[in-house]
């Protein structure tokens, strides 16, 4: 079984192989033998809850969901899919329920002080006052960086996504597939992003982010600076100086991340242990905790929960852990 399941999968680690192969031999399955699966109630009842505990059961429904993959039994699969749903949704429950009255301690400040102070520290090169006609190197820099951190602070945050966005103008000309490049649109009409290659896209799909008016509005006057100066920006964050202007690569968007978070939340740490959010990460964290402890949170279903956790793209289980002191 080791040999046909290390085969099949040749990037699964060996331990796993193993551990798999193990949990499918004492349930009667072979590669060329697995009739006993065939009776689902019998090994639900046997094999399956035989352990009350839901991450177990989930892990042994994944071994055989797995295996029938590999045999390519589609009957089969599709009935052991639907009997690890319910389980599935329990074990997700279970992390959460135990993780929500958590706080991660680090954060003194909550989403809500992080955002007030973000709007009330906006600076001339954001507002309506600042003529784009105006726009020098520094003050597209400047909004540049009050940009990225709007972007994480004001909306549901994504990872580190947003380096070297592909900028087209047509919603038509954006590839939506996995694998493509990540995009941009931006015209008169409609702003957003279209992610086809991140962290999870292997569990969401390409996915396409929305951003709030209020951030839409700094997107257009950072491009209608762009335009002022004449130059043609590659994507939506740039480095740009007077011969050339290019992408900003992905350490840098961490570490201009920092620098922003340093300049507009400055002043409102109190110690060395309560810090400021420095990362995207932090933001992160700070996100699903103020979503969490919201007291409407928990009136919620499991699938308007879903639909919250999807806006980060992320699992209920990843919110749980990153909920967690």
């Amino acid at each position: 079984m080791e040999a046909f399941l290390s085969a099949a999968k040749p990037n699964l680690s060996k331990a796993l192989i193993k551990k798999r192969a193990r949990f499918l031999e004492t349930i009667g399955v072979s590669p060329s033998n697995y009739k006993s699966l065939k009776s689902t109630s019998k090994i639900m009842k046997d094999k399956i809850l035989t352990s009350t505990d839901t991450s177990t059961q989930s892990t042994r429904l994944f071994h055989i969901i797995e295996f029938l993959k590999i045999v390519g039994d589609e009957p089969l699969l599709s009935a052991y899919t639907e009997l690890m749903k319910p389980i599935k949704a329990a074990s997700v429950k279970k992390q959460m329920d135990t993780s929500t009255t958590h706080k991660a301690e680090r954060y003194t400040f909550t989403l809500k002080e992080l955002q007030d102070k973000l709007s009330s520290s906006m600076p001339v090169e954001a507002t309506k006052e600042f003529p784009t006609k105006n726009a020098t190197i520094d003050s597209i820099n400047t909004l540049q960086q009050y940009l990225l951190l709007y972007l994480y602070v004001m909306n549901p945050p994504v990872r580190n996504d947003y380096f070297d966005l592909k900028v087209v103008s047509k919603a038509s000309d954006v590839p939506i597939g996995k694998g493509e490049p990540n995009y941009l649109c931006f015209n008169n009409n409609q702003i957003f992003v279209q992610l086809n290659s991140f962290k999870n896209a292997g569990s969401f799909g390409p996915t396409r982010i929305d951003f709030t008016a209020p951030t839409k509005s700094l997107i257009r006057k950072l491009f209608g600076m762009y335009k002022a100066l004449g130059v043609k920006p590659p994507s939506l964050f740039n480095s740009i100086n007077e011969a050339t202007i290019e992408p900003v690569a992905e350490d840098a968007i961490r570490k201009r991340f920092e620098k922003a978070a340093n300049h507009y939340f400055n002043g409102m740490q109190t110690s060395v242990e309560h810090d400021i959010p420095h990362s995207i990460n932090d933001m992160r964290h700070i996100w699903v905790i103020a979503m969490m402890s919201d007291p409407r949170y928990s009136k919620l279903t499991e699938s308007e929960k879903l639909e919250l956790h999807n806006k980060m793209l992320h699992s209920p289980s990843t919110a749980a852990k990153y909920n967690r002191v």
